[in-house]
């Protein structure tokens, strides 16, 4: 099953989805955070907060050391992320490896250098909305791909 976020964001509409376009093949992956407890999330930096009161969602935008985004620490972030801003029904968090690109950063693509792209570890999405409650983190298999190729998904969000 597919998941997709629908956001309005400044009277604009924006679509998150798993797929990154028709050339490319993502890679579904399961892990589960009580899993990853072993593995200590790396320290962040917040660069961009925004909180959408329209549709109750939060977006970050956050930068961590560039030797900490393997997929390991990640998923660790992630999990940490959504223990830790549990109360947030909706939000998005964009992970960086730097903290001046993160906050230049325009989600919805254009206009971004190939610097700012590649700078981008990973998408932490979570929802709790009913039947579409969840969390995935999108990253990507090889660091030195522009394509974010792999979704994982995390379970159920913290409760």
């Amino acid at each position: 099953m597919r998941k997709a976020i629908l956001l309005l964001v400044g009277g604009s509409l924006i679509f998150l989805s798993t797929t990154v376009g028709r050339s490319q093949q993502l890679r579904h992956e399961r892990d589960q955070c009580n899993a990853n407890t072993q593995i200590t999330p790396p320290k962040y930096r917040i660069a961009v907060r925004r909180n959408i009161k329209v549709s109750d969602v939060v977006i970050l935008h956050i930068s961590i050391e560039p030797a900490k985004a393997d997929r390991g620490e990640l998923i660790a972030l992630a999990c940490s992320l959504g223990r830790d801003l549990v109360k947030q029904k909706d939000m998005q968090v964009w992970i960086f490896s730097s903290y001046k690109l993160a906050r230049s950063y325009i989600e919805v693509g254009e206009g971004n250098s190939n610097e700012a792209q590649y700078s981008l570890c990973g998408v932490y999405l979570i929802t709790q909305h009913g039947a579409y409650a969840g969390q995935e983190l999108k990253i990507r298999s090889d660091p030195k791909s522009y394509y974010m190729d792999t979704v994982i998904d995390l379970g159920q969000p913290p409760s």
